[in-house]
C-alpha cells in the first residue's frame, strides 16, 4: 500500500522525487546542533515575518519559512541545525535525505508540519520538502502573489501539482484535499538528482506489474499527464527505454 501511494505522488510529481517505494537505510547518523533545537511548543504566523534579503524570490520565501539556503554544503547546513539522517533512503550514494525539526508554522489559512526533509545531492542541498494541512489553494494565491503564475499546473486522479521555477530555483506545490506538500529545489542538481531516482525507480516497476498497470491507466485517463509524460520521455530516451523494460505498453504514447 506505501508503495502505491508513493506511485500517485511520484506521477503525480512527474519525477519520482518521493521516498517511499526506496530501500531502508538502517545507518542513522545524528548531527548536533550549535543552536537549540526547534520546538513545537511555539507556533508563529510566517506572514508575520520580514521578507528575507534575497535575490531569488523562492528562495526567500524558503529563508523565511527554515533559514536554509539552497545549493549550501552538508557541512554548512548541519553547523547550525540538527539533523537526522532519514529512514528512506536510494541505493545511490549521490542522494542522500536528512529529517530536520522544525517550528510549526502558519501560512495563508495552512499550516505545515513541524518535520521537514532534505534532499542533498553531493553534500549539496538539492531539495527541501514541507507537508500542511488546511487550505491549498489559499496557499497557492499567496505564492502567486509572491512568484508570479504558475510555470505549469496539471491535475492527475484526485492530486493538482503547481509547478514555478526562477532562474536556477524551483519550487512544486501539490494539493490533495485539504492537505499537500511544498517542495523547494536547486535545479542545477535537481535536474541529475530527478533523472537517477526515476531510473531507480523504473528497476522497481519490474518487480511491480500491478503498479504499471495502475501507471499505464493514469495516462489514459489523462490527456494533460499524458502529453506532459510524453514530452519527459521526450527528453530522456534512456529513461523511456528503461519503463519499456519494465514492462509498460509505450504504444499508450501514441
Amino acid at each position: 500500500m506505501k508503495r502505491i501511494l508513493f506511485l500517485s505522488l511520484m506521477i503525480i510529481g512527474i519525477l519520482s522525487s518521493i521516498t517511499s517505494a526506496f530501500p531502508i537505510d538502517r545507518n542513522i547518523d545524528y548531527y548536533s546542533s550549535k543552536n537549540d533545537i526547534s520546538t513545537t511548543e511555539d507556533v508563529i504566523n510566517v506572514n508575520t515575518i520580514e521578507n528575507a534579503v534575497s535575490v531569488n524570490p523562492i528562495q526567500a520565501q524558503l529563508s523565511e519559512m527554515c533559514g536554509l539556503e539552497l545549493g549550501a554544503s552538508l557541512t554548512d547546513v548541519y553547523e547550525n541545525n540538527y539533523l537526522l539522517k532519514s529512514q528512506r533512503q536510494i541505493d545511490d550514494d549521490a542522494i542522500v535525505r536528512y529529517d530536520k525539526a522544525c517550528t510549526m508554522f502558519y501560512l495563508a489559512d495552512t499550516v505545515f508540519q513541524e518535520n521537514i526533509r532534505l534532499e542533498f545531492y553531493e553534500n549539496r542541498l538539492e531539495n527541501v520538502l514541507f507537508k500542511f494541512e488546511g487550505n491549498g489553494e489559499c496557499l497557492k494565491d499567496l505564492l502567486i502573489g509572491k512568484w508570479g503564475n504558475p510555470a505549469s499546473s496539471i491535475t492527475v486522479a484526485d492530486r493538482v501539482r503547481y509547478t514555478w521555477q526562477n532562474g536556477d530555483y524551483g519550487a512544486r506545490l501539490i494539493i490533495k484535499g485539504n492537505m499537500g506538500n511544498l517542495v523547494f529545489y536547486y535545479m542545477p542538481y535537481a535536474r541529475t538528482a530527478d533523472r537517477i531516482k526515476r531510473l531507480e525507480y523504473t528497476e522497481y516497476l519490474k518487480t511491480a506489474p500491478e503498479v504499471v498497470n495502475r501507471f499505464e491507466n493514469l495516462v489514459r485517463n489523462s490527456p494533460q499527464f499524458k502529453e506532459k509524460f510524453r514530452q519527459e520521455l521526450q527528453n530522456d530516451p534512456e529513461y523511456a527505454q528503461a519503463l519499456q523494460e519494465a514492462g509498460m505498453d509505450m504504444s499508450i504514447f501514441d
